[in-house]
């Protein structure tokens, strides 16, 4: 009766979770309904099941923005719109990558100091 009052949870492995919510005042507004724009990024490392879980996102009415996908860094990753219009991104770790592979998949260096 009060969709403004909802929000959305996720458990973090019992860790933690994460809550998303619905505008509820002027200052907390959707993307929905400020052309788009997100001002957060939230991206989750998901054990394993990535394949599926893009398509539990899908068939709840997710639009899927990029396919589930392995990139360079040793990840396999889609991303997906969620209702209200948050953009998030879900990976699965498939393999280490060394700094050499992931530059010489890049075609440059890699500026970042911490990557072995």
């Amino acid at each position: 009766e009060a969709p403004e009052m909802c929000h959305y949870e996720m458990s973090c492995a019992g860790r933690g979770r994460i809550m998303v919510g619905a505008e509820w005042t002027e200052r907390v507004r959707s993307p929905s309904s400020i052309g788009g724009v997100n001002t957060q990024s939230i991206e989750v490392q998901l054990p394993d099941g990535l394949d599926e879980h893009c398509e539990r996102a899908r068939t709840a009415g997710a639009e899927i923005e990029a396919e589930p996908e392995e990139q360079f860094y040793g990840d396999r990753t889609y991303r997906a719109i969620d209702l209200e219009g948050h953009r998030w991104t879900f990976s699965v770790h498939v393999r280490d990558v060394t700094r050499a592979e992931a530059e010489a998949a890049l075609g440059h260096p890699i500026v970042a100091r911490d990557w072995q």
